[in-house]
């Protein structure tokens, strides 16, 4: 039930959209239908098929970026993960990770290395 929110959030949006937009239409034609040639009511029911199709997809659209996001953060979160067990696994084996930095140049011209960190490990932190 809570596995893969991000495309069930994606198939809601689309499914409201179409139902917004069946309903629109079939409100307009209600509309037209009962408007026994009167041209005002009629341009309303053209109003309201548009307008209504309008908002559901506009609407739809930002509950689909919510789908979105979800997705997108549930897979930077893995892959986040990911990356700390391989860093885990590097610094038990005793190889550090490696960070190289380049070193600065002082105002006389001269180089500084004393920004230089040659190794890094979890333990250090």
């Amino acid at each position: 039930m809570f596995e893969n929110v991000g495309a069930k959030i994606k198939g809601l949006a689309k499914c409201v959209c179409w139902v917004g937009i069946a309903c629109s239409v079939l409100g307009g034609i209600a509309t037209f239908a009962s408007s026994r040639g009167n041209a005002v009511t009629g341009i309303v029911a053209i109003v309201i098929v548009a307008a209504g199709g309008l908002g559901s997809w506009i609407g739809s659209m930002m509950v689909y970026a919510l789908g979105e996001l979800v997705e997108n953060s549930t897979a930077q979160a893995t892959r986040t993960y990911q990356l700390l067990e391989e860093m885990k696994k590097m610094n038990a084996r005793g190889g550090g990770v490696q960070y190289a930095s380049a070193p600065t140049a002082t105002a006389s011209g001269t180089l500084n290395k004393s920004n230089d960190i040659s190794s890094f490990r979890m333990s250090d932190l």
